[in-house]
C-alpha cells in the first residue's frame, strides 16, 4: 500500500478516511510466498494481514498426518490468528 494512496485490500478500502489514517502508521507491505505459515494454532496474535491479492488457506492437521483445507480467505477478510485452542469454548 502506498503511504498516502488508496489501499489494495478491499477491507481497508471500506474504511472511512479518518479511520484509515489512524491505521496507516501501523501498516507495512509484506511479500508472501506460497506455503508461508502466517500463524500456528494456539499462538499469540502478533500481526493482522490484509491481503492485496490471491487467497489464504486455513488448514487443519489430522491425526493420521494429512492436512485439509477448511477455509479460503481473500481480500475482503483481515487475516489474524483465528484458530481456537482446544480448551477454549465453542
Amino acid at each position: 500500500m502506498i503511504a498516502s494512496g488508496c489501499p489494495s485490500n478491499q477491507a481497508l478500502q471500506m474504511l472511512d478516511a479518518a479511520d484509515l489514517d489512524l491505521l496507516r502508521p501501523h501498516l507495512a507491505t509484506v511479500e508472501m510466498v506460497r506455503s508461508s505459515v502466517l500463524s500456528e494454532a494456539g499462538a499469540a496474535l502478533n500481526y493482522v494481514y490484509f491481503p492485496h491479492g490471491g487467497s489464504v488457506s486455513i488448514t487443519v492437521g489430522l491425526s493420521e498426518g494429512q492436512m485439509i483445507e477448511v477455509a479460503v480467505l481473500g481480500q475482503l477478510v483481515p487475516i489474524a490468528n483465528i484458530s481456537r485452542r482446544e480448551h477454549d469454548g465453542p
